[in-house]
């Protein structure tokens, strides 16, 4: 299971609904529900309610005791049953807060009793990206420069040096080649990247521009970590009898 989520550490989970049960159940749920559907503006759109719930879910995550939405085994099997339990979904009509923590109670309880039936094994890791991968690589001028030759020679094979596109696929390129994270998919890293967007025609011009913008990216990483999370989800539901030395099958979700 560890080998492919990489160095981080990766704890073992047995969703079974119980946990799922006890935030349902508990009395900071309709206040924690009701600030995500705030959050994302449903009673001033014309989502459909099964639509609501659904981002509602999505940010449900497995401490809450949910499998990820995201998985499309848990998608087809658990969720999209449970959201057939929802009797209003007229997206002509605004959704209201009670209407929505009604209709959301009542797909959540589907989805606990489906777990409390098949429990899912969860493979979960946490990586808290805060830069120092980053500097790692900075501090070794050697390793640095090896792999912004390796980047250079590998993307200009097709002669392809436009600016952000370019520097995006470099800039993944070093964090494959490093073994980093790939951390640029977010607000803070879109705005260095921006900030950078230029065509490189020379190999050295694109050395100290990448090394800028890791410099760059590191600084944010310092002041504002991202925390990244991963699960993996047997996809074969775990029963009393199932032997947990037979071969499981997993897919990934970030």
């Amino acid at each position: 299971m560890a080998s492919g989520l990489k160095k981080d550490d990766v704890v073992i989970l047995r969703l079974d609904g119980e946990e799922l049960k006890e935030f349902s159940q508990s009395p900071s749920f309709d206040s924690q529900m009701l600030s995500i559907f705030n959050e994302m503006k449903c009673n001033n759109s014309t989502e459909s309610m099964n639509n609501c719930i659904l981002m509602a879910l999505e940010k449900l995550t497995v401490d809450h005791g949910m499998p990820p939405v995201s998985d499309s085994w848990v998608f087809s099997n658990v969720v999209e049953p449970a959201l057939q339990s929802v009797s209003r979904d007229d997206k002509f009509v605004p959704v209201s807060e009670e209407i929505f923590l009604e209709e959301f109670r009542k797909v959540v309880n589907k989805i606990l009793k489906k777990l409390q039936e098949k429990p899912l094994i969860i493979a979960h890791s946490e990586t808290n990206i805060d830069g120092s991968g980053i500097k790692t690589l900075l501090s070794d001028k050697n390793e640095l420069r090896k792999t912004l030759a390796l980047v250079w020679k590998d993307l200009t094979k097709d002669d392809n040096k436009k600016n952000s596109v370019f520097l995006r696929a470099a800039l993944d390129r070093i964090f494959e080649l490093a073994e980093l994270p790939s951390c640029y998919a977010s607000d803070q890293i879109d705005a260095v990247m921006n900030a950078n967007e230029k065509e490189m025609v020379k190999e050295e011009e694109f050395k100290e521009t990448m090394t800028e913008i890791l410099k760059k990216i590191m600084q944010q990483l310092e002041r504002n970590p991202i925390l990244m999370t991963s699960n993996s989800v047997v996809h074969e539901p775990m029963n009393s009898s199932t032997n947990l030395n037979s071969p499981l099958s997993l897919s990934e979700s970030e």
